[in-house]
């Protein structure tokens, strides 16, 4: 049977669907749910039914009926309940508390529809009850908020809680390793991966390391040494590999660029947060600022991650820096109320936007100034280079804005990547050291490259309702 989050009502109608194996399946639904969704914030929508027919049953149980617990997909299971006898069943939102073994402990139905009685769910739930030790079912009328009838949110507020959903990215994890990276026991070719491997690694680390609540920590420290050794072979792994394609020089060069600017905007324009730390009226301006360091340090690691083993020696001690100014600035915009930080990254995005515009027409008027038939000219070397430079700036300010921000751009950036591949030949076979995109294949010169897009600004209302900050969760 399928996942509990990916079950549907129909998966209940075929023939060889019982009671029998639906058991099976709740009882490790419910160890997936704790994993999952263990607090309010993560609370899901969920359905639970207590006279299903299951057609695989004996008729006798067939007619009396059996419970059925679903979550997630609440549209589908709610046409399912249409014509139902409200006394039968409960619809809602719930949550799988955890003991401080991080084992299931309390599951919290928060009830928005159905008049099922408490005392029925508890005896049809018996099963669950029997499989899991000291499991015990908690029903709640609305959502269960602090001072609330709910001792199981008094006592995740004292622990802290979970607002990331850190099962999900340890599956990611495992996944791009076993998968993409071949188990880490050969070379790593798969450079994209790898980054994103590395990015991941430092969420969850930081997600779990601030994490308060016992229960949590206990059911993930045994991934934490699994990922700890897993960091290990990819050190050793990159240490042994060279990387002919990106010479050290030139990224390490990029990663000092993007260093100045990170330390620039943590010393200069926040001034160390100052303002920040003494809880005094914020404005919006250094908000932006805060959030823009935010993203400019997420550039930083993404480009550290993918860099040869050379170029990351160069800049430990930067990257050392830039790990504590990444916890400091996310520290700080914690503090800060969500309607604030949505107004500020909406205004950053428009920012953003507007020099992206301007970026892309520098980039239209540098390529014209150049002629790329036949090769480059030595008159033409030192405006390859600056075309270079440009895109790469282009590129991580692509990086700094939102997913939705940034799409009317992606067309555009998708044929750069072929010119830029291109200038990186030239001015290699010329004799002279380009950007970090070398590549093996012979790239096609690009007559045209770009043709102007239009309505690129019409997305900036729609932007103030969106809140993409890389990773930080409110």
């Amino acid at each position: 049977m399928k996942s509990i989050f990916k079950i549907r009502p129909e998966d209940f109608q075929k023939p060889v669907a019982s009671f029998k194996k639906y058991r099976k399946f709740l009882v490790s639904g419910m160890r997936q749910l704790a994993e999952l969704h263990n607090n309010p914030k993560t609370a899901i929508p969920f359905c639970l039914h207590l006279k299903h027919q299951y057609p695989g049953d004996p008729k006798e149980i067939q007619a009396a009926g059996n419970i059925l617990f679903a979550v997630n997909n609440p549209s589908k299971w709610k046409n399912h309940l249409k014509g139902v006898d409200q006394k039968e069943y409960i619809t809602g939102t719930c949550f799988l508390a955890v003991d401080s073994q991080g084992q299931p402990s309390k599951l919290v139905l928060q009830v928005l529809k159905g008049k099922a009685k408490t005392i029925d769910i508890q005896k049809k739930l018996r099963p669950v009850k029997k499989k899991i030790n000291n499991f015990s079912i908690e029903i709640v009328k609305g959502l269960a908020k602090n001072g609330s009838e709910s001792d199981t949110q008094d006592a995740l507020s004292d622990h802290g809680g979970s607002s990331v959903d850190l099962g999900q990215v340890r599956k990611s994890i495992e996944l791009i390793v076993q998968k993409d990276l071949a188990g880490l026991k050969s070379e790593i070719k798969n450079l994209k991966k790898l980054q994103e491997f590395q990015s991941l690694a430092a969420n969850f680390k930081e997600q779990l390391e601030s994490n308060k609540n016992p229960g949590i920590k206990a059911q993930f420290s045994d991934f934490m040494s699994q990922l700890q050794q897993w960091e290990n072979q990819v050190e050793k792994l990159l240490t042994n590999q060279q990387d002919d394609q990106n010479p050290a020089e030139n990224v390490s060069g990029g990663l000092s660029d993007l260093f100045s600017r990170i330390k620039d905007l943590a010393s200069k324009d926040l001034k160390n947060f100052s303002v920040f730390q003494q809880g005094q009226q914020i404005a919006k301006e250094l908000i932006q600022k805060a959030l823009e360091l935010r993203k400019v340090i997420n550039v930083f690691e993404h480009e550290f991650a993918k860099a040869p083993v050379a170029a990351q020696k160069k800049m430990e001690k930067e990257q050392a820096q830039v790990l504590e100014l990444r916890k400091t600035t996310l520290d700080n915009l914690k503090k800060l109320d969500k309607n604030t930080l949505k107004e500020a990254n909406a205004g950053l995005n428009q920012q953003k936007v507007q020099e992206l515009g301007v970026d892309k027409k520098t980039i239209q008027t540098q390529y014209k100034s150049i002629n790329l038939k036949g090769g480059l000219k030595a008159g033409d070397i030192p405006k390859a280079q600056e075309l270079v430079n440009t895109i790469q700036e282009f590129k991580n300010k692509l990086k700094e804005t939102s997913k939705r921000a940034r799409q009317p751009f992606m067309g555009f950036f998708k044929k750069l990547k072929k010119l830029n591949r291109f200038l990186n030949k030239s001015l290699k076979d010329a004799g002279q050291s380009g950007d970090n995109q070398g590549s093996q294949q012979d790239p096609v010169l690009v007559k045209q490259i770009v043709e102007e897009q239009t309505k690129v600004f019409a997305e900036v209302e729609a932007l103030v309702k969106e809140l993409d900050i890389f990773n930080i969760k409110l």
